[in-house]
């Protein structure tokens, strides 16, 4: 579970361990990046796969302030 915070929010994110609250991998994070980055580096998902750009750019669609 990859949960992505604004940067400037990161300071109120409670530092639980997403993988003890949950039970399953995952970790909060602030860009895309590092969401990519965390993804390449499971055994289960490549990254290289994903058009990054793209998924980018349906996130922010999807959850942009209007």
């Amino acid at each position: 579970m990859c949960i992505l915070v604004p940067p400037d929010a990161m300071a109120t994110v409670p530092k639980s361990s997403v993988e003890k609250v949950f039970g399953i991998p995952g970790g909060v994070f602030h860009d895309f990046a590092q969401v990519f980055d965390w993804l390449d580096h499971r055994a289960w998902f490549n990254c290289s796969s994903v058009n990054q750009d793209r998924f980018r750019q349906t996130y922010l669609r999807q959850h942009r302030s209007d």
